[in-house]
């Protein structure tokens, strides 16, 4: 047994089980627990819909598995996410101010890795990147 699968590493075993657990249908139902607008549901799953349809689910499950507070593709045009702000403002919004109450961050501390941004792409950007992952790690962690 390697130095890396003696649990101070990559645990391929583990990795795969939670790549197991991902579902489209978990994906949803953690965006209804954390109260994600209609509209960014909608839009998130149609675009995961699409791009398992072109990669396959199992590339999808490592694409949004690997995600870890990144802005996920989907979202990473500008113009795309200033439009899914334009339409959800007032969820977004609210959910940069959930953000700062729960991080005790600023927002402009959150998004500093996206300050070359208009600030309405900078919103959702960063509340769609942590509340998609903070739900694959809720699914990873058998919470949906």
């Amino acid at each position: 047994m390697s130095f890396w699968t003696r649990g101070k590493g990559f645990d391929q075993q583990r990795y795969q089980e939670a790549l197991n657990k991902i579902t489209l249908e978990k994906i949803d139902a953690g965006m209804e627990a954390y109260n994600f607008s209609h509209d960014v549901k909608n839009f998130l799953l149609d675009a995961f819909k699409e791009r398992i349809r072109q990669q396959g689910i199992n590339e999808f499950k490592m694409y949004i598995y690997n995600l870890h507070f990144t802005v996920p593709q989907e979202i990473e045009d500008e113009h795309t996410a200033a439009q899914l702000y334009e339409l959800n403002e007032v969820w977004f919004d609210q959910e940069v101010k959930k953000l700062e109450n729960e991080l005790k961050i600023p927002f402009e501390e959150q998004a500093e890795d996206l300050a070359d941004k208009h600030i309405n792409v900078r919103k959702t950007q960063l509340v769609i990147r942590h509340r998609l992952s903070s739900i694959i790690l809720d699914i990873a962690d058998n919470r949906f």
